[in-house]
């Protein structure tokens, strides 16, 4: 499975690699950092920071997550 959501709900924030939308609506390849999750209607998604100003605490939606990266201390 998707071991990134098991990392997030453990205390782990993890970097996320993919395809997902831009601020002017675009979609790009960017990374993100997601540090919570949310649940809507029995959906699990990734609450992140997309490293713009403003745009922290976002819901993760309709995004194609291609890796993720975490770093373990200790």
């Amino acid at each position: 499975g998707f071991g990134a959501r098991r990392r997030v709900k453990a205390g782990t924030p993890v970097i996320l690699f993919g395809n997902m939308w831009d601020k002017k609506e675009n979609r790009i390849n960017h990374a993100v950092l997601a540090y919570g999750l949310s649940y809507e209607k029995k959906i699990t998604r990734f609450i992140v920071h997309y490293g713009w100003k403003g745009w922290e605490q976002q819901i993760l939606r309709e995004a194609i997550i291609g890796s993720y990266v975490f770093l373990k201390l200790g």
